[in-house]
């Protein structure tokens, strides 16, 4: 009987830990805008700017069009591919392999966890702020330690 209630009492437990994870992710979502410390690029409209602080770096406008290039290029075959099972296959050039990794999206906080391999094997979890803003999806990805931030600006396929 004991074994009885303890099952009853976990099962509703273990159901909403689980069900935590939304599904609204699921689909090819495609980078649309890029957004760092360097430059602005929106692929939808072709419009690009590098910041204040890059525009030192490059002076003249073929050096500035030349690292925008290569911004555009970097950046332009980003592919999120969120699968049923929460599992998440992300390509960052074409034609090149996926990196596949676990999800968890919790709308109610805006943030996804995402679990990967590092290079001794071992699982390796961050969390990244996310948010659906009229039908984007909008990722903010940080390098430890106070590094560059990325904001990718996605549209599902």
């Amino acid at each position: 009987m004991r074994y009885l209630l303890f099952f009853l009492i976990c099962l509703p437990l273990s159901k909403t830990a689980s069900s935590q994870c939304d599904n609204t992710l699921i689909g090819k979502w495609k980078v649309v805008a890029i957004k760092n410390k360097y430059n602005y690029i929106n692929f939808k409209t072709d419009s690009a700017h590098i910041t204040a602080e890059m525009a030192k770096a490059y002076p003249t406008d073929a050096g500035k069009k030349q690292f925008l290039a290569l911004q555009k290029m970097s950046y332009s075959s980003f592919e999120f591919n969120f699968k049923n099972e929460r599992m998440l296959a992300m390509v960052v050039s074409e034609g090149g392999p996926a990196e596949q990794m676990q999800y968890c999206y919790t709308k109610s906080v805006n943030k996804i966890k995402l679990t990967s391999k590092n290079n001794l094997g071992e699982n390796k979890t961050d969390e990244v702020p996310a948010m659906i803003k009229n039908k984007l999806l909008y990722l903010t990805l940080s390098e430890p330690d106070g590094g560059d931030v990325l904001e990718l600006i996605m549209e599902k396929n």
